[in-house]
């Protein structure tokens, strides 16, 4: 947010499809001359339609009372995407897809059709009169009296130039054996399904194809028929496939996990995805796959299963026209009944498709793996903010073939064709994000519906112009990886989110905050990685798709805190985050390893370190355990010239994030009139402040300052207030625009006049040899609202560009575009507080400030009257100052002060130190830190 350069589109299914997709288009249909389509309502004996779904049901089609040759309801539409049989109580097919014979003028068509679910089958027949034809709502009635079961145990077996076809055969049957070539394709390149036969058998469970062509392969199938003459319903194909092996199968308690070893080709056929089949005991495997994958993914998680149930599997490869070519033999899991070992966690199938060649710019080869490693880091973003229960399968898809594209073309014809050609299947993934150069801009249409899907379901789609976003550097990535060299996690982050939250959305889940919408989130928030993270962090269903849409995993998670032990489906797991996958804390420092693996945005808290941050606050009492700051902001007026007195307080000493050698200590204090910002650079810098006056997030209300100036003059580069109050956002939809405005648009302050100015602000700088020393004064402003109030909290954040004046070097205080909210106190006034409060049990408080210099505050509490020593130490175990030596005293609260003195007065150096409390009943130590 906040970036002008980012050109945001979030489209609506149905906008897309009338508006910018129209029609869906048909593909290359095989003849319009000779078309002839037959659809019947199907009714069964006891007059209810029949709305079940293959493999309960089936047909098959021949013509002039032959046959000889025959169509199934595999066959396809010459609709892509539309199935002959759906589940709405119609049949339909294409009698045009017959070839040698082809439909003529008086050719009369039989369908039988066959519902095993049932028990029942029926007959539809009639004659071609015209061509075109078009036979529509013709009623077919099913009797269990005509039903014959189809041919079960079907299989085919290569023996050299032989192929052995066996099945299981019944007394009193002759077993007619059907062949197809897998090379017999539409003209727009599928299958036809059209089946001829090679043999009658009877008496007798085996037939020895002795096919002609070693290089060609063929589907087989087998019906029977009995003495009446009735034919049973279709049997399910089989090819004389090659073995396909099976790695490992790890059964979990609503989840099987499986493993594969994949092929590229299969008697040179080239292998673009496999088709997972299952089944449950007693029940035979479907006509249509559980689930297709693409052909890099040799690792498929079956889930939504039942607990303590066996289930059945088998894969098969497939090629270009959906033919499968190799299988597995069939293999069996059983899930447990053991939910508490397992994490559940939420996972989309997501294929990146890179367009490398294209006339609107090129993907470069040495750009592949850059890319890849930026996705995996946006992969990681959303894992992390989702608490762990967001992850994303990544497949890639590489497009090489040169595109002469349209920068300005929205639609996904293109796409939708180079899919269909390269085998994608439907509820193959769950979502598709395009990075090319063709098309302009980056956007998202969210769940636009696919023609290659079924005709219920969608899949989500965003889009990257990599040569816009290859030089956009304005969002980047917290790392110091050199292979990280634009913004495209953030873009990736943030067009995804359109089609994440559609995708819930789809399946009956409220929304999610709109991501180009931050002033109407009403959680507090930074810009940009914080505004999205806080939109993941604040969605609470993670878990909650049903159906078809996404997957909900397992993993082992023998110490139940929520966080994988070792998953490589994961982008972060215990094993590499460094945790115990044995104890739910592993540093025992009261935070849990939970807790810490998601303590930031970007990164996580250290689960071997009970402080992170070495601050001396222990993280689970640490607010902001990431970072060494102390957000209490005593009161104190500074000398204004540029030098850094005593009395200022020290906020932080480091930079939490910075890409090249750079440091800054940041001092601050307050008093009613102003906010005093104090800055020790050790190389040159431009800071720029962020301040979130009420602390309610950067989106909300008009207190929100960036200021921005130059620390070798002191000269204003930079301020300005950003309104995003009701009446702000109202007037500039009145213009036409939308959303906050900042101060020093013209069209604002012509209508409502500057809040603040330049002028408003004092800086006193001063070079050394040393660095840049600067003091910043920030006034009240009650036009604004920000005021200086004890008790109130105000946010803050820094950033620095321009470092050793790069501006591709940069660095921030805290996390990038996250604030820290600090509170303004009266130091005095608590330490007068501290002594009338009540004491309940033996307690050792953090020393307040910390860190501090020159000198800090240790507050301690005693239940009933005891000795007390309270002792310096320094890291090594030596006792450096004794505050409190064996001194009896009464049940109370009680502070002492440390001045950072050794115990013959002199000064101590900077560093850690240990101060520890000694009674008779306990013996308690803390940490704290001497800078100066």
């Amino acid at each position: 947010m906040g970036n002008n350069l980012l050109r945001k589109l979030k489209i609506k299914t149905l906008f897309l499809m009338v508006g910018l997709l129209g029609a869906a288009p048909l593909m290359a249909q095989p003849g319009v001359d000779d078309y002839a389509y037959r659809r019947c309502i199907v009714y069964h004996s006891d007059q209810t339609q029949c709305k079940h779904l293959p493999p309960d049901v089936s047909f098959i089609v021949f013509l002039n009372n032959s046959d000889s040759v025959l169509l199934t309801d595999q066959c396809p539409r010459w609709t892509p995407g539309v199935p002959n049989i759906n589940g709405d109580g119609m049949i339909g097919v294409e009698l045009g897809n017959f070839t040698n014979p082809q439909i003529a003028v008086n050719d009369s068509f039989t369908i039988i059709f066959s519902c095993n679910a049932s028990g029942e089958q029926g007959r539809d027949k009639d004659r071609i009169d015209e061509l075109p034809y078009s036979g529509l709502n013709v009623f077919l009635q099913t009797s269990p009296d005509d039903y014959l079961a189809p041919v079960q145990g079907i299989k085919a077996v290569a023996e050299g130039n032989t192929t052995r076809i066996t099945w299981k055969m019944k007394e009193d049957l002759t077993y007619l054996v059907y062949r197809r070539d897998l090379n017999d394709l539409l003209s727009d390149g599928r299958a036809r399904y059209q089946y001829y036969k090679i043999a009658e058998v009877q008496n007798d469970s085996v037939y020895l194809d002795a096919t002609p062509e070693s290089d060609r392969l063929f589907g087989y199938m087998v019906l029977a028929r009995d003495s009446a003459g009735l034919l049973s319903a279709r049997s399910q194909e089989v090819v004389a496939m090659q073995p396909l092996d099976i790695i490992s199968v790890i059964p979990r308690n609503t989840s099987v996990e499986i493993h594969f070893r994949g092929e590229n080709q299969v008697s040179n056929r080239d292998i673009v995805g496999y088709n997972v089949y299952r089944r449950e005991a007693g029940g035979t495997f479907p006509s249509q796959p559980t689930a297709s994958l693409g052909i890099g993914d040799t690792c498929f998680t079956d889930t939504r299963l039942e607990p303590n149930t066996t289930y059945y599997y088998a894969i098969r490869s497939r090629d270009l026209h959906g033919n499968e070519l190799s299988g597995s033999d069939e293999f069996s899991a059983t899930t447990d009944n053991m939910p508490q070992k397992y994490v559940k966690f939420a996972t989309l199938d997501v294929l990146v498709v890179l367009y490398t060649n294209t006339s609107g710019g090129d993907i470069l080869p040495e750009d592949i793996p850059k890319i890849k490693k930026m996705i995996e880091l946006g992969r990681l973003f959303y894992w992390r903010n989702s608490g762990l229960k967001m992850n994303l399968n990544i497949s890639y898809l590489i497009i090489d073939d040169y595109l002469d594209s349209n920068p300005n073309d929205y639609s996904l014809t293109q796409l939708e064709n180079d899919l269909h050609a390269r085998g994608v299947q439907d509820l193959q993934y769950d979502a598709i994000f395009r990075i090319s150069s063709g098309t302009s801009g980056f956007w998202s249409y969210g769940t636009p519906s696919w023609n290659f899907m079924g005709p219920a379901n969608s899949t989500g789609f965003s889009h990257v112009c990599w040569a816009a976003a290859k030089g956009l550097k304005s969002v980047p990535y917290p790392t110091h990886d050199p292979d990280i060299t634009c913004s495209l996690p953030w873009l990736f982050v943030h067009e995804f989110q359109h089609a994440v939250d559609d995708i819930y959305n789809d399946n009956g889940n409220p929304e999610m905050y709109h991501g180009d919408l931050p002033y109407q989130f009403p959680v507090a928030c930074g810009e940009e990685y914080d505004f999205q993270a806080k939109i993941y962090r604040t969605f609470q269903n993670w878990l909650a798709l049903e159906g078809y849409r996404g997957q909900i995993y397992e993993a082992n998670d023998i110490d139940n805190d929520e966080i994988p032990d070792n998953d490589l489906r994961v982008p972060l797991d215990e094993v590499r985050f460094y945790s115990d996958s044995l104890q739910k804390d592993s540093d025992n420092d009261g935070m849990s390893d939970y807790q810490e693996i998601i303590a930031g945005n970007f990164q996580g808290a250290n689960p071997r370190e009970n402080d992170t941050d070495y601050d001396g606050i222990a993280d689970n009492d640490d607010y902001y355990p990431l970072y060494p700051v102390h957000e209490f902001i005593p009161q104190f007026s500074p000398v204004l010239n540029g030098t850094i007195e005593e009395g200022w307080h020290l906020l932080l000493d480091k930079m939490n994030f910075s890409v090249t050698t750079f440091n800054c200590k940041i001092y601050l204090s307050w008093d009613e009139n102003n906010l005093y910002i104090g800055f020790d650079m050790n190389q040159y810098a431009i800071p720029t402040v962020f301040i979130d006056g009420n602390a309610n997030g950067w989106w909300h209300g008009r207190e929100n300052y960036r200021i921005s100036f130059y620390p070798n003059t002191g000269a204003i580069r930079e301020a300005r207030v950003l309104d995003c109050t009701d009446e702000a956002i109202q007037y500039h939809e009145s213009l036409g625009g939308g959303g906050p405005m900042w101060d020093d648009d013209p069209k604002y302050y012509n209508h409502f006049g500057r809040i603040i100015q330049p002028s408003d602000f004092q800086i006193f700088c001063k070079t050394t040899t040393t660095g840049y020393f600067v003091e910043m004064v920030v006034p009240k402003n009650d036009r604004s609202g920000l005021k200086f109030i004890e008790g109130d909290s105000i946010g803050l954040r820094f950033l620095f560009e321009n470092v050793q004046s790069s501006w591709d070097n940069w660095a921030t205080a805290f996390e990038p575009y996250s604030f820290v909210n600090v509170k303004l106190v009266d130091a005095t006034s608590i330490e007068q507080k501290i002594a009338t409060e009540p004491a309940t049990a033996f307690t050792l408080m953090q020393n307040f400030p910390n860190p501090f210099n020159p000198s800090t505050v240790i507050r301690y509490s005693l239940p009933q009257n005891s000795s007390v020593k309270i002792t310096v130490f320094n890291a090594l175990g030596q006792v450096v100052k004794k505050l409190v030596n064996a001194s009896e005293q009464n049940a109370g609260v009680y502070q002492v002060r440390w001045d950072g003195t050794d115990q013959s007065g002199k000064q101590a150096p900077n560093g850690v130190y240990f101060y520890q409390m000694e009674t008779d009943e306990i013996k308690i130590t803390r940490k704290m830190l001497l800078l100066k």
